[in-house]
């Protein structure tokens, strides 16, 4: 029996240098990990559970994190809203937008990008949409 199992403190417990090896390095290794996931998910409140699940898709899609990329530095934290709406036409333009995408996101994308290069006060609130979107995105309710 090993000096960690005769203290009964199993892995967490440090070994001597005649017990250390590498393999039982990274199976200990592994084994904190998983406590620490399953400990991690298991404190998740729904919220945050959501947002996982989203960033997951996002993260799955094969055009996912790259489309989110553009969208977020070319639109939504752009400091004008008549470029903005410009690299959002251009984001949105070609159609082929991510599959992680809801259809309400897809409208919403496809009807700002539509209404971006139009008054003023249509490209302000496309602009603004654009950056509650993106602030949902990474703080708490996926934009999309």
């Amino acid at each position: 029996m090993g000096r960690a199992q005769a203290q009964g403190c199993g892995s967490s417990c440090p070994r001597t240098a005649r017990e250390t090896h590498p393999g039982s390095l990274a199976e200990d290794a592994v084994a904190i990990v998983a406590r620490w996931l399953t400990e991690a998910h298991a404190a998740e409140r729904p919220a945050e559970a959501r947002l996982a699940d989203q960033m997951r898709s996002i993260i799955d899609d094969p055009v996912g994190v790259g489309f989110t990329m553009r969208f977020v530095d070319r639109v939504a934290r752009h400091r004008s809203d008549a470029l903005a709406a410009e690299q959002l036409v251009d984001l949105v333009g070609n159609g082929d937008l991510p599959g992680f995408l809801g259809w309400v996101d897809r409208l919403l994308l496809r009807v700002g990008a539509r209404l971006a290069p139009g008054p003023s006060p249509c490209r302000d609130a496309v602009g603004s949409a654009a950056a509650a979107s993106a602030g949902r995105a990474h703080g708490g309710g996926c934009g999309f």
